[in-house]
């Protein structure tokens, strides 16, 4: 993030930005390598919220969802927030992922992002994994009570947009006003607030590539 006031005035515009190549390569690659393989599965938790209720189940459950999905398909199409998705509740310690944490909580890149959003931020207050395989979803949200500042890290590799898992930002009428495809080792980055609804497209069926994102909220 070497130009502070062409990011800052591309920023001000929907308080929404996109930073190409935000991580140091080998770094991004690594981290890809990791949350990608194998070993990495048993950390990936399958949660659901089917508009009332929600549901978390580790790695390799063998419970029956037709009828918590068959909820979820009923509410989505009444409007009702849900989403289907897999993510992390704890972070593995590695030198790569110590290595990202240090740069997302050091001085240097919080005080780019509060230069940039003119905010005052001061600390990460959450953030995980998170991988989307076919059909998974987020819909319409705002991340209230998150932070004032939201983040994505994409660290998806050889994705196409006609795949969906497509990030969405609306207008105060509900349209669509931006849109941004997984971009390996891309940084989105967005203030939290009643203006900031978004939704993440369903990933279609046919796809055998998974997205991944690092995904937190500073304030």
């Amino acid at each position: 993030m070497d130009d502070i006031e062409y990011l800052k005035e591309k920023y001000s515009k929907d308080k929404i930005i996109s930073i190409p190549n935000i991580l140091d390569k080998n770094i991004a690659n690594n981290i890809y390598n990791i949350i990608s393989s194998k070993i990495f599965d048993r950390l990936w938790y399958l949660t659901i919220h089917d508009g009332k209720t929600k549901y978390i189940y580790p790695y390799r459950h063998n419970r029956n969802l037709s009828g918590i999905l068959n909820r979820l398909k009923d509410n989505k199409r009444k409007g009702i927030f849900t989403y289907y998705i897999n993510r992390t509740f704890q972070i593995p310690k590695n030198i790569y992922i110590t290595k990202l944490f240090q740069f997302l909580i050091s001085e240097k890149f919080i005080k780019s992002l509060n230069e940039i959003s003119d905010k005052n931020i001061t600390e990460l207050s959450e953030v995980f994994i998170s991988k989307y395989e076919k059909n998974c979803f987020l819909d319409i949200h705002e991340d209230k009570n998150k932070g004032d500042i939201a983040f994505v890290i994409s660290l998806t590799k050889d994705w196409r947009i006609d795949y969906g898992g497509i990030l969405h930002f609306l207008d105060d009428n509900g349209d669509i006003k931006n849109t941004f495809s997984p971009k390996f080792n891309n940084l989105i980055f967005f203030e939290v607030n009643n203006k900031s609804k978004h939704f993440v497209s369903s990933i279609n069926n046919y796809v055998k590539n998974k997205r991944y994102c690092i995904t937190g909220w500073y304030k």
